[in-house]
């Protein structure tokens, strides 16, 4: 093996999400998603990417809330990235998305399209005004932009944005989402050929897929992401117990592939981010 499936692999941990989505496990209450963002990152997570809840299990999107998960996790694991969203959850207006931007992370999730989102069609808003806004609000915090994409469109609209950011963030491809890509390797091999030279991607799969979607993430070079958002059954009606859990199967696979996992400071230095 050679080229860019010998670098090291940087592991995402999605710890709560912005849906119920069946795990029992779910982290529900701003404690909670404090704890298992702990966890991810003492099993081995380069990244923790966050969704804001309050202390009653709402889903919240405030500055206040976002801030107060960052200093926690801070205060117990220092050195880990940390991504926060600005999808925020089903329903929240384009002004409670983009307060997470105030708790100033190292990184940001910025979704790169509009489409129809679960069995019922949730329209996931995300025209091009509020990516753009979007844009411009973490270039002036110094945040880096993840840019999201949930179908093979998108890849070309995070291309155009990541060609007009002065610091230009990373691709990642969410697959298995109903109404979006579907959860294939070949569906992780196009968009591998579509990312330009020398710009970290990762792939999320979701549902039942994440495994064996990983590792062929990690043979063509990609990073991975895991956790409670995306896993929400490891087996025919098992679930995942924890974020950590997850994380240490990650972290095998790695192993197994022959990719090192990165440290927080070496994805700081793959990502551009200063330390």
């Amino acid at each position: 093996m050679s080229g860019p499936s010998r670098q090291p692999a940087m592991i995402t941990c999605a710890v709560s999400g912005g849906v119920v989505n069946g795990n029992p496990n779910q982290p529900r209450t701003r404690s909670d998603v404090v704890a298992a963002a702990i966890e991810a990152a003492r099993a081995g997570a380069t990244i923790v990417h966050i969704h804001g809840r309050d202390d009653d299990g709402e889903m919240a999107g405030s500055a206040d809330i976002f801030t107060s998960i960052k200093d926690e996790v801070r205060a117990e694991v220092p050195d880990v990235l940390l991504n926060f969203t600005t999808g925020g959850a089903l329903g929240m207006s384009f002004d409670e998305r983009r307060q997470s931007l105030q708790a100033r992370p190292e990184i940001a999730s910025l979704n790169a399209g509009t489409f129809n989102l679960g069995p019922e069609s949730f329209i996931f808003e995300n025209p091009r005004w509020f990516q753009d806004e979007l844009a411009a609000e973490m270039a002036q915090l110094g945040i880096l932009p993840e840019y999201e994409c949930y179908e093979i469109g998108m890849v070309v609209t995070s291309i155009e944005l990541a060609k007009a950011a002065l610091k230009p963030g990373p691709l990642h491809m969410v697959l298995g989402m109903i109404g979006g890509a579907p959860a294939t390797v070949e569906m992780i091999c196009q968009f591998a050929t579509m990312v330009p030279e020398g710009m970290p991607w990762w792939v999320t799969a979701i549902g039942r897929h994440n495994v064996p979607m990983m590792a062929a993430t990690l043979a063509r070079g990609g990073n991975i992401r895991t956790g409670l958002e995306d896993v929400a059954f490891v087996g025919p009606e098992r679930h995942p117990p924890t974020n950590g859990e997850l994380v240490k199967t990650a972290v095998e696979l790695c192993k197994i592939i022959g990719r090192p996992v990165a440290t927080p400071q070496q994805g700081r230095e793959i990502l551009g981010i200063d330390g």
